[in-house]
């Protein structure tokens, strides 16, 4: 608490102006001066005294250590919150004020405060999504999940003229829903209001970069920099725009090949990671990749890997295999010399390929070996290591050809 002893120190330490109390000439020796002026000086350094005196508010220390406690458990709440609805974001991440930011905005909000502790976004957590439309279903939940005070709260994407530029983001003010502030480990917080920021990851960008130019919102600025800020901020809708789209797109394309897949309509369904993958988990596949790990006394990984289907899928376009349906027909033409291929191969003594680890083997490796079978064949007729374009130029041709050899004799 600021006594009338040390007042005239707590303005010297905030540097906000003169000693003298509110309502008083700072200088008296000055001279007269018309009643407007006077006006804006006792105004001016009122202003100064209840900033210093909120710079001494002895709650200060004691709440940003309450801050500093919800602000995780808030960012918990709503990272579970996006999980149940399979929102996967960019961040989530809090912060507490800095008490001279907050001091900052104490001074120039005059009026609006009465202390340090009304400022609603002393705590501040920020959601960013990877996509424009993400951001009104975190929306949603956010609504759904805490109390909002509608009145502190704005969305500046509405707020935004058509014909002006800014970053786009929804700001709410919160504070926890009475279902959750009644538990025992909310209940401290019960009172607190802070605020939550959602933006999509390109928005994002655009208020980073303005703000390192230095450049607010509202300002004047060159004719010339207003139309470059134009054209970003063009550009950085029409990108988010067009990411969403994507998105969609390529959803809707894994769809339509797991159905494609699943009811063997093959034909005209391209070669790429989605498809393959869709492939892998058909019973031709599963049966043959479960051959080879009987054999070998190893179990199959739980799940498709989508980073081995990528793989594999562009190893086969690598050797001229476009579509879904040629692969289905060489795994058919080619089964029982495939599972024997890989079986023989992975029983050597020192397996020392990437194809398998020590206790798990990969879905589809049935394909893998049919990849390793051109391979072995273009070897066996050029004399040449022919998997260097692929990565696999490290493995034993000469031992391959071996197993080949076996298997294919096995298989007749």
């Amino acid at each position: 608490m600021v006594t009338a002893g040390s007042r005239s120190t707590a303005w010297k330490r905030h540097d906000l102006g003169p000693s003298s109390p509110p309502g008083r000439s700072a200088s008296p020796d000055i001279g007269p001066a018309s009643n407007s002026t006077a006006l804006r000086s006792d105004t001016a350094t009122a202003r100064r005294y209840r900033v210093a005196m909120a710079a001494d508010e002895p709650p200060w220390d004691a709440n940003v250590a309450r801050l500093n406690a919800l602000g995780p458990l808030v960012k918990g709440l709503v990272s579970s919150l996006l999980e149940s609805v399979d929102i996967r974001p960019h961040s989530i991440d809090y912060r507490v004020k800095e008490k001279s930011s907050a001091l900052r905005k104490f001074q120039n909000k005059s009026g609006r405060y009465g202390s340090l502790m009304d400022l609603t976004d002393l705590l501040g957590v920020r959601v960013i999504t990877y996509f424009e439309d993400e951001v009104d279903k975190v929306a949603s939940l956010i609504e759904n999940d805490f109390e909002i005070d509608w009145e502190n709260s704005i969305d500046k994407r509405k707020t935004l003229a058509p014909d002006r530029f800014g970053y786009l983001s929804l700001h709410y003010i919160v504070r926890l829903h009475d279902k959750r502030s009644h538990l025992v480990e909310y209940r401290r917080f019960a009172d607190v209001r802070f605020e939550i920021q959602i933006r999509s990851v390109l928005q994002h960008a655009w208020a980073e970069v303005e703000h390192d130019l230095g450049y607010k919102p509202g300002g004047v600025v060159p004719d010339q920099a207003k139309r470059r800020f134009s054209q970003l901020a063009s550009l950085l809708e029409l990108a988010d725009s067009e990411f969403t789209k994507l998105r969609s797109e390529l959803t809707q394309h894994r769809d339509t090949v797991q159905v494609a897949v699943s009811e063997q309509r093959l034909d005209n369904v391209p070669l790429d990671d989605e498809s393959l993958a869709a492939y892998i988990s058909t019973s031709l596949v599963s049966d043959l990749d479960k051959k080879v790990a009987r054999s070998i006394e190893k179990q199959l990984r739980p799940s498709i890997d989508l980073g081995y289907a990528a793989a594999r899928a562009e190893e086969l376009q690598h050797l001229g295999i476009s579509d879904i349906s040629e692969v289905d027909r060489l795994m058919k033409a080619h089964s029982d010399l495939l599972w024997r291929f890989a079986s023989d191969w992975l029983k050597r003594p020192s397996a020392d390929d990437d194809s398998v680890s020590t206790t798990r083997i990969p879905r589809g490796i049935s394909i893998f070996y049919l990849i390793l079978m051109f391979l072995v064949e273009d070897y066996m007729k050029a004399g040449i290591t022919p998997g260097a374009a692929l990565g696999l130029g490290h493995l034993d041709f000469d031992g391959l050809r071996n197993s080949y050899m076996r298997a294919k004799a096995a298989a007749r």
